[in-house]
């Protein structure tokens, strides 16, 4: 995943900054990106700790399920990126795999 903030995060971030400047005085852009920065870190944060729920979890079923919930938050709820991204998954660990075994073969 990209560390460039996701425009569906910067449209919450826009929305936000106006209710806080219907309340407190906001100097405009430089809110909005501090409320989108914050946003995407959370998003971030979530993703980060399903990923690590997953590999805690003794249940692989489970695992495989926060997986794909991770999977789908990071793919902005979008069920093909999410699928993309774990054609991509999947892709890494074989080469892992393949490189793992060529070391030791």
């Amino acid at each position: 995943m990209s560390d460039a903030i996701p425009e569906d995060i910067m449209d919450t971030a826009r929305k936000v900054a106006m209710k806080i400047a219907a309340v407190l005085p906001v100097s405009g852009s430089e809110d909005v990106n501090h409320i989108a920065e914050a946003i995407f870190a959370e998003r971030q944060r979530i993703i980060a700790r399903l990923k690590e729920e997953a590999d805690l979890t003794p249940c692989s079923e489970d695992a495989m399920v926060t997986r794909s919930n991770a999977r789908l938050i990071e793919a902005d709820f979008s069920y093909e990126e999410a699928e993309r991204l774990l054609e991509i998954e999947e892709a890494r660990e074989k080469a892992t795999l393949i490189t793992k075994d060529a070391d030791h073969g």
